[in-house]
């Protein structure tokens, strides 16, 4: 398997019932603010990945599978994933991405989001695991996927 075809694909819930303080954690269009304003920003899930099968693929593409459109609307650029924010980019983590204890959680560096045209169903990515496509949407976690704009 090529890592230079390797990316990711997670859910984000625009809607989601989360507290005023974490209130922007679903919102795309927030984190793409705080790119134009930072030059990165860090995506977190509640993950446990191996980090070693992303060592090679830096900078990586993602996909952000919409719940409430139900498609994936977004292509993203990776540039690291790591547990916690890393020390020197601390600046590129929101105010509604902070927690008391981020070890616990998967952080995901961008530097870029994109909208795509057409949008695409997680149907449509092939799964690295088993080359079969994706069968459900991923829920908490990632799918890592075969980049299909590659």
């Amino acid at each position: 398997m090529k890592t230079d075809r390797m990316a990711i694909l997670w859910s984000v819930n625009p809607k989601g019932n989360y507290s005023d303080e974490h209130h922007l954690v679903g919102s795309v269009l927030a984190h793409m603010a705080h790119i134009e304003r930072y030059g990165a920003v860090y995506w977190d899930l509640i993950a446990d990945a191996n980090l070693e099968q992303f060592k090679d693929c830096y900078p990586m593409s993602g996909y952000l599978y919409c719940t409430d459109t139900k498609a994936v609307d977004y292509r993203v650029r990776i540039l690291d994933i790591s547990f916690g924010p890393k020390k020197e980019n601390k600046i590129y983590v929101p105010t509604w991405r902070q927690y008391d204890t981020p070890e616990e959680y998967l952080f995901i560096l961008l530097d870029h989001i994109d909208k795509i045209f057409p949008s695409r169903k997680f149907k449509d990515f092939i799964k690295v695991s088993d080359d079969k496509p994706v069968q459900r949407q991923p829920i908490g976690g990632f799918t890592r996927v075969l980049d299909p704009l590659f």
